[in-house]
């Protein structure tokens, strides 16, 4: 079983280097993450690198646009409107490996509130320094 997992994990990371358009994610390898930020907004700012060149400018997402609130559960969806039934008290844990962990205090469908999370770095991916929600 390890094996068949290993080598699927291979021929996926395979397809992403070869696809341009593979969603990838896996923005947080390639991006300063010393220099991430989460705005109360939803945005996320940060510098990434541009191939060769090294980093590039500023680089930004919605992630309201990126991220749904599915019964109080965060959910990768496009245009999801998160902020539309979860609280501004979102924040992101950058110190897991591999991943950017975000949280928020979203809306179940009984009107109670729980706190959710999701990985960024599945489906957030820097492109020549801009990062984008993969779709």
């Amino acid at each position: 079983m390890k094996l068949i997992t290993s080598t699927l994990s291979t021929i996926l990371v395979s397809i992403c280097l070869l696809v341009d358009s593979a969603l990838c994610g896996g923005f947080k390898e390639s991006c300063d993450m010393t220099r991430t930020t989460l705005m109360n907004n939803g945005n996320l700012i940060t510098f990434c690198k541009k191939g060769r060149e090294g980093y590039g400018d500023s680089t930004w997402v919605s992630l309201r646009y990126c991220i749904a609130n599915a019964g109080g559960n965060l959910v990768f969806r496009k245009r999801g409107g998160f902020l539309n039934s979860c609280k501004k008290d979102f924040d992101m844990n950058m110190d897991i490996p591999g991943k950017v962990m975000f949280w928020a205090n979203c809306e179940r469908s009984d009107g109670f509130y729980q706190y959710s999370q999701i990985d960024l770095n599945e489906f957030i991916t820097n492109k020549m320094g801009i990062i984008s929600c993969d779709f």
